[in-house]
């Protein structure tokens, strides 16, 4: 028997594997066997699946044998990640080629195929933040540090490029315009009195990480206050207080809805606009994005934060 005969089964799965269909003629014509071992073959093949409970569905009918991948990850679902990855730009090139890539070999060649052809376009123009730090196995780290209730120290380069040290209990991560941060839980103290804190670091101002022996422990149901009080203050990067906001708008009052998750609007105005209150919000972000509403915005809560626009928009007409 030729080393081709005896290497027919292996050869048969791999085939499959790659989504081919085998034919039983074709399969008789390449290895010059008759149609006995050629069903000999196709019933091996199958039993041999069957038993050992991968996760493949075998169909042998009409003379012919195909192999289906049973938790294959739905192809439109794929797409939809890899535009979402496209669109965050938080990789560097290296790494959001490697996790476009391994998205793709979730499925089988002819659907990934496609979807490569489909994200042409998003590839060749694909402009990743200023960075460049790979930043995956970071992330990773960090999950495992989470799950495993782990203390760490790390230095962090502040906004102002000073490089500080901290200490504290990686709690989660969260994403957040183009960055990723880990939420840290840690406690400072002021004169005799320690008060905890709860503070977002961009991951990718993060260095020398490790871990500690000091045991942190915070207090029940933390996790899900924090994380959801930090996804909606928007742009974490500002790393401002939060403040509760309210402000009258004649925008589209969809765009600013979605723009404060947790909001909503209380009362229409007589002049045409909409009353919006926001539970909590980065303050810096807010006035940012309140100023680039131009005269379809206009806060009324707090009265600090209203003071401030109008004295930054005073300056902004000394610029012109």
């Amino acid at each position: 028997m030729g080393k081709d005969n005896l290497n027919r089964p292996l050869l048969m799965f791999l085939h499959l594997l790659n989504n081919e269909a085998i034919y039983q003629d074709e399969w008789v014509t390449q290895f010059d066997i008759s149609t006995r071992s050629a069903q000999r073959d196709f019933t091996d093949i199958q039993a041999a699946i069957q038993n050992t409970h991968v996760p493949f569905i075998v169909t042998n009918s009409n003379k012919k044998i195909t192999l289906t991948h049973t938790e294959h990850i739905k192809s439109e679902h794929i797409l939809i990640l890899n535009k979402l990855l496209f669109a965050s730009r938080a990789f560097n090139k290296k790494e959001i080629f490697e996790i476009s890539q391994s998205l793709n070999k979730l499925t089988s060649p002819v659907v990934a195929k496609e979807l490569q052809y489909t994200l042409t376009s998003e590839a060749l123009a694909y402009q990743p933040i200023s960075h460049a730090v790979d930043i995956l196995s970071l992330i990773w780290q960090l999950n495992h540090w989470i799950f495993q209730n782990q203390a760490i120290k790390f230095n962090f380069k502040t906004s102002h490029k000073e490089m500080i040290e901290v200490h504290g209990l990686p709690i989660n991560l969260i994403f957040d315009d183009a960055y990723f941060y880990v939420i840290i839980y840690g406690h400072q103290e002021h004169s005799a009195k320690t008060t905890s804190t709860i503070t977002p670091y961009r991951i990718d101002w993060l260095s020398n990480l490790n871990p500690t022996k000091q045991k942190i422990i915070p207090p029940h149901a933390l996790n899900q206050k924090i994380e959801t009080n930090l996804r909606n203050a928007n742009y974490l990067n500002n790393n401002s207080a939060f403040t509760k906001l309210e402000f009258d708008f004649w925008g589209n009052l969809e765009n600013a809805l979605d723009k404060f998750p947790g909001s909503k609007f209380t009362q229409k105005n007589n002049d045409g606009s909409i009353h919006i209150s926001v539970p909590s919000v980065n303050r810096v972000s807010a006035k940012m994005w309140l100023l680039s509403q131009g005269k379809t915005a206009r806060v009324t809560f707090p009265p600090s934060l209203r003071h401030e626009i109008k004295t930054e928009l005073l300056a902004m007409l000394e610029q012109y």
